[in-house]
């Protein structure tokens, strides 16, 4: 167990050094590598949304008649939450039009919705704006483009050590060992 233990903190340090690090501090890399691969980095069609929301149908009746008069949040809170219930809460973002979080048969159209009945709740959004889909830039996408330039040397270091060392399956030895595991 010991040895084991010791053969893993060794390949996590090799890792660390021959991988993550690299990739994380080669910025010149990290941009090159999103440049050529920019059309793996895009947003879908995305809204802007205050969505508001409530258990109850005609809470959700007087959020839509007060957010179509154009009253704001902490408003709308004040005069329909109490101590002890909360009528409303409210969820603001930027999603894409296909989220879980929003209605399927919710419309991207700017203003305020009607009212939607989504997860065992009634929901009114205001859709501040409709974003097209597009390009991510660099810093929208730099964790994804991190995590695959990192899976990009990983790859091709192991095929440089493949090239280098001969690797040999001792086939007797193998063989021993499934007939093991496989009773």
């Amino acid at each position: 167990i010991l040895k084991e233990y010791k053969d893993g903190l060794l390949l996590f340090d090799l890792m660390e050094k021959e991988v993550w690090n690299k990739a994380s501090k080669d910025s010149v890399g990290i941009e090159t590598y999103y440049n050529n691969n920019k059309s793996k980095y895009q947003w879908s069609d995305r809204v802007e949304v205050i969505m508001a929301s409530s258990a109850d149908k005609s809470q959700a009746k007087k959020i839509l008649k007060l957010m179509k008069k154009g009253e704001s949040e902490a408003a709308i809170k004040d005069e329909l939450n109490t101590n002890d219930k909360q009528n409303v809460i409210f969820t603001n973002g930027t999603f894409a039009t296909d989220t879980p979080i929003l209605p399927s048969d919710f419309k991207a159209k700017k203003g305020v919705s009607g009212i939607y009945k989504h997860n065992e709740s009634f929901h009114v959004i205001n859709v501040i704006e409709v974003l097209p889909a597009g390009q991510k830039t660099l810093e929208e996408a730099k964790g994804n483009v991190i995590n695959d330039y990192q899976a990009e040397i990983e790859s091709n270091w192991i095929k440089d050590l493949n090239n280098r060392f001969k690797i040999e399956v001792n086939q007797e030895t193998l063989k021993t060992i499934k007939t093991k595991i496989g009773n």
